[in-house]
């Protein structure tokens, strides 16, 4: 998603990849890959799920993977989950609680909250991990990892 707006939503339910054996990139409650875009008072409650032995990269409760270009992250909160269908497990990398990774990206990222919950949480980071980590401010969070 390239210079988008999306203000005001709320997603729930559940995700389930049925991939295994493999890498899973950009997974997110939201946008899994995004470009220059607004969010602003949205809420993910999504519980994102993967086979046993699947290895998560770029992958976040708001944003999966930001390229480029700058964002704007207002008002948001995770409170749903990212983890392994029945207890299985696998590895996480670069995983974060609202962006998973940010690429170059200069991030604006105000009045967040990720209350999600983790499985197997190595490689996590509680807000959003990349090569430029930009502006975060008034951010917090309360999960597991």
């Amino acid at each position: 998603m390239e210079g988008a707006t999306i203000k005001n939503l709320r997603t729930t339910g559940f995700v389930t990849f049925s991939v295994t054996g493999s890498n899973v990139y950009h997974a997110s409650g939201l946008v899994g890959g995004a470009t220059g875009v607004t969010i602003e008072n949205c809420r993910v409650s999504m519980n994102i799920q993967f086979p046993d032995g699947t290895e998560l990269v770029h992958s976040g409760g708001l944003i999966g993977h930001s390229g480029a270009n700058p964002f704007t992250m207002t008002n948001c909160l995770f409170d749903g989950s990212i983890g392994y269908v029945d207890g299985g497990s696998g590895s996480m990398m670069n995983v974060g609680g609202l962006v998973g990774w940010g690429d170059d990206s200069t991030p604006n990222i105000s009045n967040c909250l990720n209350a999600g919950n983790f499985v197997n949480p190595a490689g996590i980071a509680m807000i959003a991990r990349g090569d430029n980590r930009g502006s975060i401010t008034n951010c917090y969070s309360t999960t597991n990892a």
